[in-house]
């Protein structure tokens, strides 16, 4: 069975490739163990519509691609053994989820130790795993995933989407005209 990302086939046209994508993703979920229903407005019912990643409340009207959108969010990520059930997703903002990927919160020494041996396992890895402290693992995983980060990304997220829609709806005015000096640097 394949597993992670399909590799670019130069025969494969880009949707060709997003399908590949996505049926690699559904083999791996049901790989993981149970398969539920999902549903974004009963997570978010459940959570109290707060993100579970920067811990901000959501705003239920944005919507998808507005980095402020709602999304569900698997706990354990679906490429790190996750399961699709409602025990292991939260609400969140799309641009955190989309900041944190598939990057997961270790709570323990062993959980990173049986990563790194995971990772140990990929011939072109070995050497790299054994460079890495399971301790320093942990402290980063967590480090990199405190509210405060996820705040600051999703805020640096929200101007680079709210500058393209200012440049996309002047682009769209016919009566506007691109002056040099309209773009502060």
């Amino acid at each position: 069975m394949e597993w992670g990302n399909a590799v670019a086939d130069p025969e494969m046209t880009p949707a060709e490739h997003r399908r590949r994508q996505k049926q690699l993703r559904e083999e791996r979920k049901r790989a993981n163990g149970p398969v539920e229903k999902i549903d974004r407005a009963e997570i978010g019912d459940r959570d109290g519509w707060v993100c579970g990643l920067c811990r901000d409340p959501i705003d239920r009207s944005y919507r998808y691609p507005d980095p402020r959108a709602a999304s569900v969010d698997h706990i354990r990520s679906i490429a790190g053994g996750g399961t699709e059930t409602r025990d292991n997703v939260q609400i969140a903002h799309w641009g955190c989820n989309h900041e944190r990927n598939a990057d997961d919160v270790y709570a323990s020494v062993e959980e990173a130790e049986a990563v790194r041996a995971e990772i140990a396992r990929i011939p072109y890895l070995a050497k790299h795993a054994e460079t890495m402290d399971p301790e320093e693992m942990m402290r980063r995983s967590q480090e990199r995933n405190r509210p405060e980060e996820f705040r600051k990304m999703l805020a640096r997220r929200v101007a680079k989407w709210e500058l393209i829609q200012n440049l996309v709806f002047e682009a769209a005015d016919p009566d506007f005209v691109f002056e040099g000096d309209d773009i502060e640097e």
